[in-house]
């Protein structure tokens, strides 16, 4: 991907780093799952304080599963709205304004 590459390519060895790591999981992401591209939580998190407005969200019901033997320990969600919601889930981020919003701050370091 060409961001990685870009960060690879930049003159902070943490942000260098960082782009060799992202390329590992990436790869590793795409050998398992086989999706393109590298699910970027953390960063996601950080970047809904900065700037919500980039997420699109959906009300879901959730809970954490405790008693299954299959489950145990899962977030369970109710997608087809049985119960009332009581969270909020971002499923879309605006990836242009995302990795404009990461560049701007990796370019800090």
């Amino acid at each position: 991907m060409d961001e990685i590459k870009e960060m690879q390519n930049m003159k902070s060895e943490i942000v260098s780093k960082m782009g060799k790591l992202l390329e590992f999981f990436h790869q590793t992401y795409y050998d398992i799952f086989k999706i393109k591209g590298a699910p970027l939580h953390d960063p996601c998190t950080i970047a809904y304080l900065i700037k919500p407005d980039i997420f699109e969200f959906e009300e879901y019901y959730a809970q954490v599963e405790t008693k299954g033997e299959l489950t145990y320990g899962e977030t369970v969600v109710d997608y087809w709205h049985l119960k009332e919601p009581n969270s909020k889930w971002a499923l879309k981020v605006d990836r242009e304004k995302f990795i404009e919003l990461l560049f701007e701050n990796l370019k800090k370091y």
